[in-house]
């Protein structure tokens, strides 16, 4: 897939923590409530 000048591109991701295998971030709402990283103030989604 290549991207031109001037695209708008939506990410989603998840950030684990290699060594210990915790999620410190995602745009899923659903991982981070299970995960217990659930933020109010964050809006989730690419």
């Amino acid at each position: 897939m290549a991207f031109n000048d001037g695209d708008f591109v939506l990410v989603e991701y998840d950030l684990w923590v290699k060594d210990t295998g915790s999620l410190i971030d995602t745009t899923d709402e659903e991982k981070a409530r299970k995960d217990g990283i659930y933020d109010p103030r964050e809006r989730y989604g690419p």
